[in-house]
């Protein structure tokens, strides 16, 4: 249920050692001081292949680094295949060259917390946190709290339906033949192809863990049009995701309770959806087990639980509305009064509930107006793909 995760006692080293894993380095025109930097960070590693992705100034050598060079570009995926059919250890990191693992690396235990989910055999695949390297503008203290390859600070078992479905490539520790038996990358995908992977791992039966007690850094963009061209390629690979994987891409999903309330209240009739409300919360309590806990008790959890629900239901759905489904509104918004208050409440007051939650030390109307920005550039890259392979996946909510 994702309730539960693995807390190692620290004063135990993991039975797979680091002598057991091979860094792969994909690299792609990486300022050379930087591709340096991250491989004098990993001392303790024994094997380590540098794959340069076509880059225009070629990787020169490097001491103690294997270098394969590929002519022209093939894309992340390709590269990260090509490092792969080279390893020879029971497991394979992938780290992007754009990550800085910082001192703490330097320390013989910070691979512990990832290397000891591997002694349980079902796992294939763990990530830590890639948090955005500090800064000073307003583009890097946004990334600072908003990263998309931040997963947040609670670890989690991945799977499709979870809070975590998936984790980037940034920074991934691998069984090498797992990955082999599944066909390593789709290098058809330019994009969301780690997604691409976690999700055939759980749907073969393969564990997937996010562990957050290791964190490393990656460098965010330097302008608001690299963010916004990154974000919206990052959109466009929803159609692609979903022809591999329908249905797990819906931008949103709920229970038809939840849905009616909502609709009632969108619609002008508060009083249905308190009704609608109030009838899931007895449908809950009576679900309970008799004798448990006293009557009054069983309400309150009851009570808890749904409006939790509901209230996490219509985070949701301004998610969907600000991302997948803003060019809908914004049709929509053309000729109707309403359509732009509500667009306008699901843009800002979600915004800055999360300025207030991610303790971002922007200015509230900075925050929101980078926000707007970061969700209508995935959401253009949606339609995008969605127009392009002319599948409606990605827009399509679900009811369950």
């Amino acid at each position: 249920a994702d309730a539960v995760h693995p807390l190692f006692d620290q004063s135990i080293h993991p039975s797979t050692p680091l002598s057991d894993v091979t860094v792969v380095i994909p690299s792609k025109d990486t300022n050379e001081t930087h591709l340096k930097e991250l491989i004098e960070s990993l001392p303790a590693v024994q094997k380590i292949i540098v794959v340069d992705d076509g880059s225009a100034s070629p990787v020169g050598p490097i001491a103690g680094v294997a270098i394969h060079r590929l002519a022209e570009s093939r894309g992340p995926a390709a590269a990260r295949n090509v490092g792969l059919r080279l390893v020879d250890t029971p497991l394979v990191c992938f780290i992007d060259s754009d990550i800085d693992l910082g001192p703490d690396a330097q320390q013989s235990d910070f691979w512990d917390p990832v290397l000891f989910h591997f002694d349980d055999p079902r796992v294939g695949l763990v990530a830590p946190r890639v948090q955005s390297k500090p800064g000073s503008s307003v583009l890097e203290r946004y990334e600072m709290t908003d990263s998309p390859l931040d997963m947040g600070r609670h670890p989690a078992r991945l799977h499709q339906r979870g809070r975590l479905s998936y984790v980037p490539s940034a920074f991934i520790l691998v069984r090498t033949d797992e990955l082999r038996r599944h066909g390593g990358f789709d290098e058809s995908l330019r994009f969301g192809e780690d997604v691409d992977v976690v999700w055939r791992f759980t749907e073969r039966g393969v564990v997937c863990r996010y562990e957050p007690r290791v964190t490393v850094h990656h460098r965010p963009r330097h302008t608001w049009s690299a963010l916004g061209r990154q974000r919206f390629f990052y959109g466009s690979s929803a159609a692609h995701l979903d022809a591999r994987h329908p249905g797990h891409l819906t931008p949103l999903r709920l229970s038809p309770w939840t849905a009616s309330a909502w609709v009632s209240a969108l619609m002008g009739h508060p009083f249905i959806a308190t009704l609608v409300t109030a009838v899931s919360i007895a449908r809950l309590r009576r679900s309970f087990p008799k004798g448990t806990k006293a009557t009054s008790e069983r309400d309150i959890i009851a009570a808890r639980i749904v409006l939790r629900g509901t209230f996490q239901a219509g985070y949701a759905m301004t998610q969907a509305v600000n991302r997948p489904w803003w060019p809908l509104i914004a049709l929509a918004s053309v000729g109707s009064k309403k359509a732009r208050y509500l667009w306008f409440i699901s843009a800002v007051v979600p915004a800055l509930w999360r300025w207030k939650q991610q303790q971002s030390d922007l200015d509230p109307w900075q925050y929101t107006l980078a926000r707007i920005f970061d969700d209508t550039s995935y959401g253009a890259g949606v339609w995008a793909g969605v127009l392009t392979l002319q599948r409606v996946g990605p827009l399509k909510p679900q009811l369950a």
